[in-house]
């Protein structure tokens, strides 16, 4: 059986756990080809993971295609643009989250993806825990009852640099992006498409919100309680 050959866009440190955890998946995996802005970095990455293939512009990358399928670890306003030309030309996509920007842009990539029946998945790896599975199974046996409220949150103490990824509007930065899209997953899988989304936050200098708090209610009475923070550990 031949290997699954990855081409990685965006060799960061996401980039290196997902090159790391490859080794454990089932299967013959391994990566083939990689895709940065910066040679350097790119160069670094083959060296690290014995790649042979190095990239600096995406349209020599796709042209030589020397993967299966692609996994894009980029910064998030980036992701839209990348996923759109793998998808054009047949190319498999496994992106990090949040896969886009806005529900325009993921609303025209998933009809790009069945227009060329090409694979995209956006990497919400809290789905595939045990935890989760479980949680699903108590739910659809009945053991529980019906559920009627979600309480989640996510935080962490983000290092407090402007030009990060977590500050900076140009880059995608702010908690719900980064940290709160874990929480309204979670009460998404379990109770659904809200009907009314009430949600305010403590936003920066810069204008990316630090702090986020949400309330979804649905028609049934049921809630959801949703909380992210890149300045505090505890989100509340």
């Amino acid at each position: 059986m031949e290997a699954l050959r990855w081409g990685i866009i965006g060799p960061g440190s996401i980039a290196r756990d997902f090159a790391d955890d490859l080794k454990l998946a089932p299967g013959k995996q391994k990566v083939t080809s990689v895709l940065s802005h910066r040679r350097e970095s790119a160069t670094e990455f083959a060296e690290e993971y014995h790649i042979g293939s190095i990239h600096t512009e995406l349209s020599d990358f796709i042209k030589e295609r020397e993967f299966d399928v692609v996994y894009i670890a980029t910064p998030h306003p980036l992701h839209y643009e990348e996923a759109k030309q793998c998808l054009l030309n047949g190319i498999p996509v496994l992106c990090e989250k949040p896969m886009v920007m806005n529900s325009g842009q993921a609303a025209e990539l998933l009809d790009l993806s069945k227009e060329k029946n090409t694979f995209l998945l956006e990497g919400m790896w809290i789905r595939f825990l045990p935890s989760i599975k479980k949680v699903l199974a108590l739910i659809a046996s009945g053991e529980i009852g019906s559920v009627i409220s979600v309480k989640a949150s996510m935080s962490f103490l983000a290092p407090k640099d402007p030009s990060s990824r977590y500050f900076n509007p140009e880059l995608g930065g702010g908690s719900l992006l980064d940290l709160g899209i874990y929480p309204v997953f979670l009460a998404q899988l379990v109770l659904g498409t809200p009907s009314v989304i009430k949600a305010n936050g403590k936003l920066s200098a810069q204008g990316i919100d630090e702090t986020c708090s949400m309330l979804f209610q649905y028609p049934g009475g049921e809630h959801a309680s949703l909380e992210s923070s890149i300045i505090q550990t505890e989100a509340g």
